[in-house]
């Protein structure tokens, strides 16, 4: 399983200062130490990227993927959501787009949140 982030999103992603931190590809499911409060009635599926601390126990992220940004941590059901290969784009809003190889666009706004 691979996550391809293209350069646009890279560029993105990276002015958040990635240097050090574990970053997590977080399914919004309600279940986690990064859970906000309740699920919403949306009707699709939502992930966010969430940059913690080096040394900061996941429990709840049991899997790790690859992608060019390094190990992504989640949650071990995610991989059920996810494509063998997946891509992180812009989107025409300036938006981050996550999308798979044969499912298509799986969340056509993934948030950026630092926890460090």
């Amino acid at each position: 399983m691979y996550v391809k982030v293209d350069d646009k999103a890279q560029e993105i992603i990276k002015r958040h200062s990635i240097d050090g931190a574990k970053v997590v590809l977080n399914m919004v499911d309600g279940i986690g130490p990064f859970a906000k409060g309740s699920v919403s009635c949306d009707l699709g599926t939502r992930f966010e990227i969430i940059f913690v601390d080096r040394d900061r126990e996941l429990e709840d992220y049991g899997e790790t993927i690859d992608s060019d940004l390094g190990k992504l941590y989640i949650k071990p059901y995610t991989k059920d959501y996810l494509d063998e290969k997946d891509v992180i784009k812009v989107g025409s809003l300036n938006n981050l787009i996550l999308a798979g190889e044969f499912s298509g666009e799986i969340d056509p706004n993934v948030n950026i949140r630092d926890e460090r």
